[in-house]
């Protein structure tokens, strides 16, 4: 006879399935930063972005470790798979496709907070709303902003402005990331 599981560890399960997801994007990122960094060299700033995309996802992982931690459940880490695909294409369709990859981490968040306030774990919830789910909505705007705002500058501008573009979208992306802004 199968045991029916609790709501601790229901909660643990959903917030191990996160944190796996997170380090698979982790993972997604530092493959698009070893391919840009081999086809583009430094051109746009695409690597350094997703370098810096993927240690910030580490830091989401060891967030969501040290809630499961502070909870008392078990962290269960699983091997990242290897992404299914390793041509990213142009720095802009990479944006579009890591921006798919963030509406599903988005979606994750919401299947988990809904869980939630069904179950009535006001911690958790708080946690997912601050930490994380506040902070992606921002960032999965910024993200079609500027994906909107380089498809344009890439229909208008010679290859040297696009760059700079490109490297100024990013830098302020960052700054806003660290200030807790997005």
């Amino acid at each position: 006879m199968s045991e029916v599981p609790n709501v601790q560890q229901s909660v643990e399960f959903h917030l191990n399935n996160l944190a796996n997801y997170l380090l698979s994007l982790s993972y997604k990122c530092k493959m698009m930063a070893c391919y840009f960094r081999k086809n583009y060299s430094d051109m746009f700033g695409i690597a350094d972005f997703y370098q810096w995309c993927a240690d910030d996802m580490d830091k989401s992982v060891d967030l969501v470790k040290d809630y499961i931690g502070k909870i008392g459940c078990h962290v269960e880490i699983k091997e990242a798979e290897k992404p299914e695909r390793e041509d990213f294409g142009t720095p802009l369709k990479s944006l579009q496709y890591i921006l798919k990859e963030d509406q599903c981490l988005s979606a994750l968040l919401t299947n988990i907070y809904n869980y939630s306030k069904i179950k009535g774990e006001e911690n958790l919830k708080n946690f997912l709303e601050e930490e994380m789910i506040i902070p992606q909505s921002a960032w999965n705007k910024k993200i079609q902003d500027l994906i909107e705002k380089l498809r344009l500058a890439n229909e208008t501008q010679n290859q040297t402005d696009l760059d700079k573009t490109f490297k100024n979208e990013f830098s302020l992306i960052k700054r806003l990331r660290d200030q807790k802004l997005i």
